[in-house]
């Protein structure tokens, strides 16, 4: 049995919105805390329908901790349809990784590339039939690059050219673009929050390194790790894909992260801008409690279900109910997961 665990509260003895019944005292009263917590749970796919259950009771003192966001106090307004999402795979993984990018690609407005090995694409028109069935409007192209890594350093290009020549007049209005891989999962309005605190009219290489010390030590710490997703601004990008022929010296490094990092901080010389929002998340294993453990701000995750479950592995055995509860939390906690309370 798993699930969506709703923990709703208000202070000054107001009701909480969400469920009835619910009366928690004001952060300032020494009383014991005694309400009702609610769990919804699939019971090993049995069932369909989402069962609602009550914990007995759960009951100590609390103080809330505070959300602080640390932006700077330069706010920059930018809208979804302002980012250009690109992405590379192939016809076997799109299936495999489909619950990530359906995660945020689904989203109305979306601007987004996704471009596959030539040869490896027998049909543009079914490939587009099978993401429309998913709820998902990127464009499809295709390239004669056969090394996954090669091409990702290719998106760059392929995104910009692909932007400057659409006839779609929003798309014209691009500031960012946004790289990942295709299990990448984006929390949009996340995103654009992180955003804010950045001028895309300047030179911007922004995301973040592994956060697995091995990797760290292995691969170097100058570039933005590609799974947990990089973004370039739009003057940036263009400088990019002006100087992709020169780039190219770099195809022989492992990833294409690494080639864009290569490209951007010794042909540019552009820094990576570090920004912890955004989670490559190369550990392995059983990562049951990681949204509960106080992160903020969450924006792209990366390797779930490959690398790591986000619950214990035998209630992870549906990714796509997996994603669809975490979405479902997202959306109804204000886009964080879990209040953090401590003693």
């Amino acid at each position: 049995m798993y699930g969506v665990i709703s923990l709703c509260y208000t202070t000054s003895g107001r009701k909480a919105s969400l469920f009835d019944g619910i009366n928690i005292p004001s952060s300032k009263s020494k009383a014991k805390l005694i309400t009702a917590v609610f769990v919804q749970t699939l019971v090993d796919d049995k069932s369909p329908t989402p069962k609602r259950l009550t914990l007995n009771e759960f009951s100590h003192e609390y103080e809330e901790l505070s959300i602080k966001r640390n932006l700077n106090t330069s706010i920059h307004k930018y809208f979804i349809e302002q980012i250009y999402f690109a992405f590379t795979t192939n016809t076997k993984r799109i299936r495999e990784t489909i619950h990530a990018v359906k995660f945020w690609a689904a989203r109305p407005n979306i601007h987004c590339l996704t471009i596959f090995e030539r040869k490896d694409l027998a049909s543009a028109s079914l490939m587009n039939s099978y993401l429309a069935g998913q709820g998902i409007s990127c464009e499809i192209q295709t390239s004669n690059i056969i090394r996954f890594e090669e091409r990702y350093l290719e998106l760059i290009e392929q995104a910009w050219s692909s932007s400057i020549s659409s006839s779609n007049a929003s798309v014209k209005t691009i500031q960012w673009f946004a790289f990942g891989d295709d299990d990448t999962v984006w929390f949009l309005d996340n995103l654009l929050q992180t955003l804010q605190q950045y001028n895309a009219s300047t030179s911007i290489y922004l995301g973040n390194i592994s956060d697995k010390l091995g990797a760290i030590r292995h691969h170097g710490t100058y570039y933005a790790y590609g799974g947990g997703g990089i973004i370039l601004s739009r003057p940036l990008a263009l400088k990019a894909a002006q100087h992709m022929k020169d780039c190219r010296r770099f195809h022989h490094f492992f990833g294409g992260d690494e080639m864009i990092g290569k490209c951007i901080t010794e042909i540019l010389k552009i820094n990576l801008t570090r920004n912890q929002n955004f989670h490559q998340m190369d550990h392995e294993g059983d990562m049951d409690g990681y949204f509960e453990s106080g992160i903020q701000g969450l924006v792209s995750l990366h390797h779930m279900f490959s690398y790591w479950e986000p619950f214990p592995e035998e209630h992870t055995i549906n990714p796509r109910e997996t994603m669809d509860l975490l979405k479902l939390a997202y959306q109804t906690f204000n886009h964080d997961f879990l209040k953090r309370y401590c003693d």
